[in-house]
């Protein structure tokens, strides 16, 4: 798994039903191979000012981000095991 790429990862959902969410792989940890990740969402409209960042096509990283539209992500982070 390489660092910087989306993947798709099951969260389960408050209805109880599991589905695949994308998440940005930020660092592949030592030792155990465990994955640094955070979560993205295409949802804009339910923006956290001071807790989500916006990725935006008008960022100047935006092209190598790989990602083909505008996605926020929170800025607490999560670890899921590979």
């Amino acid at each position: 798994m390489q660092e910087s790429k989306i993947i798709l990862t099951p969260i389960p959902q408050s209805n109880g039903a599991i589905k695949n969410r994308p998440k940005i792989v930020l660092r592949k940890m030592p030792k155990f191979q465990d994955l640094l990740v955070c979560g993205v969402s295409t949802q804009l409209k339910q923006y956290i000012p001071n807790f989500d960042e916006i990725i935006s096509p008008n960022d100047a990283d935006f092209e190598s981000s790989s990602l083909t539209k505008s996605f926020r992500y929170p800025t607490k982070l999560s670890n899921r095991h590979s």
